[in-house]
């Protein structure tokens, strides 16, 4: 029996349908039989596969959009697919960089040609990037922020401010040229010129201006002041004020109150000192240190023995009315009479003596080791009275 040709040509294209979905399907020009996990094995070298392009608005008016429905989007210059389950597109990144969704926010590694620097870039504006070791900051008035909350409130202008440290100058929103370093370091100061370094150091100050603090919670109270220089774990924790105070310690000058031009030096130097213009060195809260000042008066005090040149120490009390210090020379200075009971050539045989026994009261002449004259009340007693040049020098006496 035979069929027309049309008849059997309708048959042949009826069951090419049939057959491929019983296989899989190969495409390429070499003849290469399809893999065996492929459903379609597409293979070429020197052609590729054109996936349907778009501009973002057609590919956003995709209804019904299949799940991993695959586009490339003209405007983005990037690969999409559809996720059915979160009913939105992402994105295949294109290997330069990383971008969010309404393209705002991402990372570049190559915005030019070979440029090897990474790029950050937040809400329109790069702020950061890496060029080789060094992690570079841009548009941010040369101020530099690390930390949650650090800068917060700065604004970005002219500013050059450095905080560093979660909530570090959270609140400023007017200073300059301020360093902060740690957690909540000058956490609400507006001021200028100010360096605060430790944990929550300068975190009371609202105000002031050249400052420097250094240690944990230094200045932890005080709410205002300029020209201060605090250095130590909790110096002037609990200070509530004043200004042009150096305190260097521990725990120094912790509860000096509104105090100004104070000097205090030491572990717990001064720390009960409530005053102002007030020196203390030592190393406790003794209100009796052993070097103690005060400036407004020009007084300085020595609680403690002063030793001048390891050569000789003053004595650390008062001597009585009249008395002056004396040395024996062998570095022991003490208080003694100012009256002295004699005088003496060098080998002591010729002298005046005012006294030579206890209350004797004479005056006596020595020449040579002899007693030659002396006053005796109004009298003077001679052995031979002799008045004149050459008196009696015959040799006979």
């Amino acid at each position: 029996m035979r069929f027309p040709y049309n008849y059997l040509t309708l048959v042949c294209l009826l069951s090419l349908p049939m057959a491929a979905l019983t296989q899989n399907v190969g495409i390429n020009d070499n003849s290469t039989s399809p893999d065996e996990s492929a459903m379609l094995h597409i293979q070429s070298t020197g052609k590729g596969l054109l996936i349907p392009r778009m501009n973002t608005l057609q590919r956003s008016a995709i209804s019904n959009a299949a799940d991993g429905l695959l586009v490339f989007d003209i405007n983005r210059g990037e690969f999409a697919y559809f996720d059915n389950f979160l009913d939105e597109w992402f994105f295949l990144s294109n290997g330069r960089q990383l971008i969010d969704k309404d393209q705002d926010t991402r990372v570049r590694v190559e915005f030019t040609a070979d440029e090897d620097r990474i790029r950050f870039q937040t809400a329109g504006t790069e702020y950061w990037f890496m060029d080789g070791p060094a992690l570079q900051n841009l548009n941010s008035g040369n101020s530099v922020f690390i930390g949650n909350g650090a800068g917060a409130s700065e604004g970005l202008s002219l500013r050059s401010n450095t905080f560093i440290g979660q909530s570090a100058g959270q609140s400023t929103s007017s200073g300059s040229f301020n360093v902060f370093l740690g957690h909540e370091a000058g956490r609400d100061i507006n001021g200028n010129d100010n360096t605060f370094l430790g944990q929550q150091s300068g975190i009371g100050h609202s105000s002031g201006s050249a400052n420097v603090y250094i240690g944990r919670r230094t200045a932890f109270v005080q709410g205002s002041g300029s020209n201060n220089t605090y250095l130590g774990t909790f110096a002037a924790s609990n200070k509530s004020g004043g200004s042009d105070n150096t305190i260097i310690g521990y725990d120094a000058g912790t509860n000096n109150g509104n105090g100004s031009g104070n000097i205090f030096l030491g572990s717990r130097a001064g720390a009960f000192e409530s005053g102002s213009n007030k020196l203390y060195i030592h190393n406790s809260s003794s209100n009796t240190p052993l070097i103690f000042g005060d400036f407004s008066t020009s007084l300085l005090r020595i609680n403690g023995q002063l030793d001048i040149n390891n050569a000789y120490r003053l004595p650390s009390s008062d001597g009585s009315n009249g008395q002056v210090l004396l040395t024996n020379g062998s570095g022991a200075v003490s208080w003694g009479d100012a009256r002295g009971t004699g005088l003496s050539d060098q080998d002591s045989d010729t002298r005046i003596e005012v006294e030579e026994s206890n209350d004797v009261d004479e005056i006596r002449f020595y020449v040579q080791g002899q007693l030659e004259a002396y006053f005796d009340q109004y009298r003077l007693n001679m052995s031979s009275i002799r008045i004149g040049n050459n008196a009696g020098n015959d040799g006979n006496d």
